[in-house]
């Protein structure tokens, strides 16, 4: 007989895997990486750009597939680091626009 066949007439258990967790996981990294390459002018924005959409994509993917989708603190880690980045610079762009205005209204 093949000696990979299953002589024993023993059910063969299903194989279980891990629920994913990968873009929770991508998520966090962007999220983190645009908060610390902040000098870097563009990058840093569209890292958490994506860094909030895959947050986002991966907590409706957990709502709807609980048993398939793992890593909700990862995916919250990632959507704070990036809505935090993106705060920064909407009102750093806030600042920078009113201390134009002031200098070029004080001439």
């Amino acid at each position: 007989m093949n000696e990979l066949s299953n002589q024993s007439n023993e059910p063969v258990p299903a194989k279980t895997s891990e629920p994913a967790k990968g873009m929770a996981i991508a998520s966090m990294v962007c999220g983190i990486c645009s908060l610390v390459l902040f000098f870097i002018p563009f990058a840093n924005i569209v890292l958490a750009i994506v860094a909030v959409a895959l947050g986002h994509i991966h907590l409706s993917n957990m709502k709807k597939f609980p048993d398939m989708y793992d890593g909700r603190g990862m995916a919250v880690a990632g959507l704070a680091t990036g809505y935090v980045f993106l705060g920064f610079t909407i009102l750093g762009f806030i600042i920078l626009l009113a201390t134009g205005s002031a200098i070029l209204g004080s001439l």
